[in-house]
């Protein structure tokens, strides 16, 4: 049984990144950099599964949280579509 979701807590943690250094950070590098802690405490998420959470949160966040921050995707267009993306990497930078 969890008591928190260990994952949504570590895309707080990238937005806290992204505010106190005032740098764009990559959704990917931080899953990288985190590897290893992440690891040790027994918690895996795949890359992919890793940016969609990131985005998700993002998207949960409140109005005033968005006007702080922004997401650049990187991605390539759902073949036979016109608006969908699959996206690779998210860049999360300081409006």
């Amino acid at each position: 049984m969890l008591d928190h979701d260990y994952f949504e807590e570590q895309t707080e943690r990238l937005f806290e990144q992204v505010i106190k250094s005032g740098e764009p950070i990559s959704a990917q590098y931080y899953w990288q950099s985190a590897l290893k802690s992440w690891i040790k405490e027994d918690q895996l998420i795949d890359p992919q599964e890793w940016v969609e959470l990131v985005f998700s949160s993002y998207c949960k966040l409140t109005n005033d949280q968005q006007d702080a921050l922004d997401i650049k995707p990187k991605g390539e267009r759902v073949s036979g579509t016109t608006d969908n993306y699959s996206y690779s990497d998210l860049f999360i930078l300081l409006r």
